[in-house]
């Protein structure tokens, strides 16, 4: 999605996402239908629920942007 120097920049380390985190990210995939894409605005992180430690999933066919509490990474829009 993009170089570790530029994804650094946008304030993304590998401590923002640790083991277990539920994030949604927007892709736009490449012509030739590979496993690859480039990514579009922020990253949504779920947040977790400080009773069970565990994170607080979206509805079904929703994205972690839709969740209480939410925190974008790597942009302002989702």
């Amino acid at each position: 999605m993009a170089g570790a120097a530029a994804i650094a920049q946008q304030g993304i380390t590998p401590a923002t996402f640790g083991v277990g985190t539920v994030f949604s990210v927007r892709l736009n995939p490449l012509r030739d239908g590979s496993n690859f894409g480039s990514r579009v605005g922020a990253i949504a992180k779920c947040p977790v629920d400080p009773a069970t430690s565990k994170p607080k999933l979206p509805e079904s066919g929703k994205h972690c942007d839709s969740v209480s509490g939410h925190a974008l990474s790597g942009g302002t829009t989702f």
